[in-house]
């Protein structure tokens, strides 16, 4: 991500209250999940890797994709978006 100026973070969450505003709740609302190796595990935490980048040769758009790890596991779930900013 980063050889293409996308600037990223890492947020790693025990409860649904330490989320973000405006992330979603669904592990937490669910409470478990199964693991790779095919076991039903309780959720103990959830981490989001967000990934931004406002172009640099006067793009006018702003990108942000999200992907969505559980227990240290991806989901399998992300979100993309781009927004006007000029």
């Amino acid at each position: 991500m980063d050889q293409h100026q996308f600037v990223c973070t890492v947020g790693s969450y025990d409860s649904k209250a330490a989320m973000p505003s405006g992330s979603d709740p669904l592990w937490w609302e669910i409470g478990s999940f199964i693991s790779a190796n095919g076991r039903t595990l309780r959720v103990t935490n959830v981490t989001l890797l967000t990934c931004t980048r406002t172009d640099t040769n006067n793009d006018v758009w702003a990108y942000e994709a999200t992907f969505t790890g559980v227990d240290g596991e991806f989901d399998g779930r992300y979100s993309v978006s781009a927004r006007h900013v000029r």
